[in-house]
């Protein structure tokens, strides 16, 4: 309900004929459309909210059947139905209207002829009020969810801009592809997609493409029938039935074996499947989102991976930055996870020192937030209340991808100027590292800290031949 034109469906809960017949006049005599209908007990209540959609509860106090303030508590707390409600008394109970607006009702009117026949009016003016708590319950909602990915993975901007990414896209049901390296915590954004979205109450089903044998990929996906083939010795769900209704996150999709592709995507395209070994198909409806660490454009142009479901699974991206590009959150996710190992061992009052911190700031990070994670798990069991740089174990902190810089030959020509110097100098970089990787471009842009479709624009610009 976002506005005035969505309160249209009220429903009465009035037992006495008589208020009944002056708030449905009232109703009636008012130039806005409204769709009254009238119960008189909780229990028809219940039955009709079961069966349709309302927009606004109008709930006596005394009820044949039992407490309307009781009733109100219960909806709110037991029953999760977040229906704005008008509270209605005699003019003796002043204290239960109190409680009422305490409750959670929006407003506590008292039933006198004068009140009742302004009831619409009554109904309008909380129109606004409504609004405005949905939308302070809405911003709280987004600022502590903001605060929980925040903790566990940081607060730089890039970071910052990979929650405003997950805000965005959350309420929607389009298929995301989190591109990110080993290590970056896709998963954790894939479950924040799931929390923050409508289908937050339906299983969240994480299914790592890597860790399933091709043989059995199929069967673990899909589901298989009694008989289907030997050991199939009862009819078992797959992944997409685990995840009716919610999501279903396809971890590093990239290594999905070329032959099951072509399956998945028509279960996305159609929104059914079909177990192994069954002629029916079984409607699904499920939310996906996938990951990799390799770009799925380089995996195209070799013919690993299919164009026609590279676009099904990225109608929105988003890509995780390496700890490396945001080296500024370092210090705060290394606190969080010295944190986190002190309260697992029983322990606290450990601190890094600042040559530790140092330390952590200037290696580079292969591994990403895991690896960073692991080195204070380990540096944690010392004695010492403060850790220090000797407590820190890091491998060589040479800069992965090639092991040696080689010197480059700039041939300096009188007619050139700086920016075309600078430009040539780029070229020979570029073409020297592509040289060392083999022709492979995304360790090539991974080595050189670009983005893949930054690289591949550089090399038509400058008419790279691979």
């Amino acid at each position: 309900m976002n506005s005035e034109k969505g309160w249209r469906r009220i429903l009465v809960v009035e037992d006495e004929s008589d208020y009944r017949e002056q708030i449905e006049e009232a109703f009636q005599s008012d130039r806005r459309d409204w769709k009254v209908f009238f119960v008189s007990t909780i229990d028809e209540t219940l039955k009709k909210l079961s069966q349709h959609n309302f927009d606004l509860l109008i709930l006596d106090y005394d009820l044949p059947d039992g407490s309307g303030l009781q009733f109100l508590k219960n909806l709110k707390s037991h029953l999760k139905i977040d229906l704005p409600v008008i509270f209605m008394t005699s003019e003796t109970l002043e204290d239960i209207r109190e409680k009422a607006i305490k409750t959670g009702a929006l407003d506590s009117v008292v039933k006198t002829p004068a009140s009742l026949g302004a009831m619409p009016r009554i109904v309008h003016r909380n129109v606004g009020k409504f609004s405005l708590q949905q939308e302070v319950r809405n911003l709280r909602s987004r600022l502590e969810r903001r605060e929980f990915l925040e903790h566990i993975m940081g607060k730089s901007e890039e970071i910052r801009a990979v929650y405003q990414a997950v805000e965005r896209v959350a309420w929607t049901d389009f298929s995301v592809l989190i591109y990110g390296e080993t290590g970056t915590g896709k998963e954790i954004i894939a479950q924040a997609i799931h929390e923050y979205s409508s289908r937050r109450d339906k299983p969240f089903v994480a299914v790592d493409c890597g860790a399933i044998p091709e043989t059995l990929m199929e069967s673990e996906m899909f589901g298989y029938r009694k008989g289907a083939f030997t050991g199939a010795e009862e009819t078992r769900e797959g992944h997409f039935q685990r995840a009716n209704g919610g999501t279903l996150f396809l971890d590093e999709i990239s290594n999905l074996p070329k032959g099951l592709q072509k399956k998945l995507l028509r279960s996305l395209e159609e929104r059914k499947i079909r177990k192994v070994g069954s002629s029916i198909e079984e409607s699904i409806d499920v939310r996906f989102i996938s990951s990799t660490n390799t770009p799925l454009e380089d995996l195209i142009e070799r013919d690993k991976f299919r164009k026609d479901l590279y676009y099904r699974l990225n109608e929105y991206t988003i890509r995780i930055p390496p700890l490396r590009e945001r080296k500024e959150d370092i210090p705060f996710l290394a606190q969080h996870f010295l944190e986190q190992v002190q309260k697992e061992l029983g322990e606290e009052g450990k601190k890094l020192s600042k040559k530790a911190l140092d330390l952590l700031y200037d290696y580079h990070w292969p591994g990403n937030v895991r690896e960073l994670k692991h080195v204070i798990r380990r540096a944690s069991l010392t004695d010492s209340k403060v850790i220090t740089e000797s407590h820190i174990s890091l491998p060589a902190t040479e800069k992965p991808g090639l092991c040696e810089v080689k010197e480059i030959q700039l041939n300096l020509q009188k007619n050139m100027d700086l920016k075309e110097m600078l430009s040539e100098f780029e070229k020979n970089i570029i073409k020297q590292a592509i040289n060392e990787f083999g022709g492979n471009k995304s360790k090539t842009a991974r080595f050189l800290n670009i983005d893949y479709k930054t690289l591949l624009k550089k090399i038509k610009i400058y008419g790279i031949v691979l």
